[in-house]
C-alpha cells in the first residue's frame, strides 16, 4: 500500500495535471471563438475619455472647477500609476480642446500646470479637435472653423502634431458642412457618440461623410456615447476603436477599471494586441487597408 504521503502527493500531481488539461482545452476555444467572430481582427485602440458637459448637469463654474482641480489630478494620478506598466497599458486621455486650455488657465498652481505639460509633452494627456461638443445647426462656418484653435494652441504648447481626429458625443446628429470644416481643417477622422435616450441616424458603423463641396471625412457613428471593447460580430478590418467613454464631467477611469479592461480583454480577445491609443491611431489603420467604404452625402437633423 502506498504511504499516506506519498497517496497526498500523488493525488495532489494528478488535480494539478486536470486543471491544466482543462486549461488546454478552454484556451483554444476561447480563441477560436474570437477568430470565428472577428477573422480579420489584430488590433483594439483603446481611447479614454469622458464626456465634457457644462451647465446641464451641473453650474458652468462648478464644472470648469473640478477640471483644473480634482478632475486634472485624477488624470495625473493614473498617468503616473501606469508608468511602470507594459506600454500597451500606459493610460492616456484625450480632451476637448476649450477645457483641456481651462486645466492651464494662468491661476492654476505651477505644480499642477508644469505635471500637465509634462503629460501632454509625453502625448499622456491629448486634444482632439473639436473645442467641445456642440449643436452644429446653430453654428456659423467661422464659428466651427474658429473652434479648433484651442485644441491647435494644446497641441503646439505640447510640441506634438496637430490633431487630426474629433469627436462629438450626446449631439446625435450634425449638420452637413460639418464634414466640409473638419476635411478643411485636417480633420481625417470623426466620431459620433449618441444619447441613447435619442434616435440616431440610419447610417453604418464607419463610413465616408461627404460634405456640401465633395470633401470628406472617415466617420464613426455609435448608438452610445462610445464603444465597446469588442466590435460587432464580423468586423471587417483589422483595428478596431474602443471609445472608452465615462459619463458627464466623471472623469478618467481608475486604476482598478483600467486592470478590469485589459483582464477582460485576454479573456474575450485572445491573440489580439489591446492598447491604449488616440483616435487618429485607429484612422491611420483604416485607411493602410484602403477600404471600400459607403458615402453618407447630406445633413442629418438632431432629434
Amino acid at each position: 500500500m502506498m504511504p499516506c504521503r506519498l497517496r497526498s502527493t500523488a493525488y495532489r500531481m494528478l488535480s494539478l495535471l486536470v486543471v491544466l488539461a482543462g486549461l488546454a482545452q478552454t484556451a483554444p476555444s476561447a480563441w477560436a471563438q474570437a477568430k470565428s467572430a472577428w477573422p480579420k481582427l489584430e488590433e483594439v485602440i483603446v481611447v479614454s475619455k469622458t464626456h465634457f458637459d457644462i451647465g446641464y448637469t451641473d453650474l458652468a463654474s462648478r464644472v470648469v472647477d473640478r477640471y483644473r482641480t480634482s478632475m486634472a489630478d485624477q488624470a495625473l494620478t493614473l498617468v503616473d500609476e501606469s508608468r511602470g506598466l507594459p506600454p500597451d497599458q500606459q493610460f492616456s486621455w484625450t480632451l476637448a480642446g476649450w477645457p483641456m486650455a481651462q486645466i492651464l488657465w494662468p491661476g492654476q498652481t505651477s505644480q499642477r500646470r508644469n505635471r500637465f505639460l509634462t503629460a501632454m509633452r509625453q502625448a499622456r494627456l491629448v486634444p482632439q479637435a473639436m473645442a467641445f461638443t456642440t449643436h452644429t445647426e446653430s453654428l456659423d462656418l467661422e464659428d466651427l472653423a474658429r473652434g479648433f484653435r484651442y485644441s491647435v494652441e494644446m497641441a503646439r504648447l505640447a510640441g506634438q502634431p496637430l490633431p487630426t481626429a474629433a469627436k462629438m458625443t450626446d449631439v446625435t446628429a450634425h449638420a452637413s458642412a460639418t464634414a466640409t470644416v473638419l476635411a478643411h481643417g485636417g480633420v481625417k477622422f470623426f466620431h459620433l457618440g449618441s444619447n441613447e435616450g435619442c434616435s440616431h441616424p440610419d447610417v453604418p458603423p464607419l463610413y465616408w461623410w461627404e460634405g456640401p463641396d465633395g470633401s470628406r471625412v472617415l466617420t464613426m457613428l455609435s448608438a452610445a456615447y462610445g464603444t465597446g471593447l469588442c466590435p460587432p460580430r464580423d468586423w471587417p478590418h483589422k483595428a478596431w476603436l474602443c471609445m472608452w467613454m465615462t459619463g458627464d464631467n466623471h472623469g478618467p477611469p481608475n486604476a482598478q477599471e483600467v486592470r478590469q479592461l485589459f483582464d477582460r480583454a485576454k479573456k474575450e480577445l485572445p491573440g489580439v494586441r489591446v492598447r491604449f491609443g488616440q483616435m487618429s491611431d485607429f484612422a491611420e489603420a483604416i485607411l493602410r487597408e484602403n477600404p471600400t467604404l459607403p458615402f453618407v452625402r447630406g445633413g442629418m437633423p438632431d432629434t
